[in-house]
């Protein structure tokens, strides 16, 4: 064989941060999902979410409604969170302000 990529030749290629970020981003959109059917799932109440994200839950209502906020189900009567979404949509929105300031910044 002659030189080039070939059965068994492992290629090292680079990557900007905005690649790894969107690669990144694909791969928790396929994987995401599917990992979390085999977890337990870890439920929040209203109260807890607003605890854990200090938002009120005014707020956390508001953005369920916008349909922007992960949408609760209601168990034995009570309205629960599931928490994997949650710390996806805060991930979510902690990217989504770097972004914001590193632009505002001209970074």
């Amino acid at each position: 064989m002659g030189e080039g990529a070939g059965a068994g030749t492992v290629q090292l290629v680079s990557l900007s941060d905005e690649q790894i970020e969107s690669l990144s981003q694909g791969v928790a959109e396929v994987l995401f999902p599917r990992l979390k059917k085999y977890r337990p799932k870890k439920t929040m109440t209203l109260d807890q979410v607003c605890k854990y994200l200090s938002l009120s839950d005014d707020s956390i209502r508001r953005y369920v409604k916008s349909g922007s906020f992960p949408a609760p189900v209601k168990i034995k009567g009570k309205l629960q969170f599931d928490r994997d979404e949650i710390d996806y949509w805060w991930e979510q929105k902690t990217e989504e302000s770097k972004q914001i300031f590193k632009g505002k910044n001209g970074e």
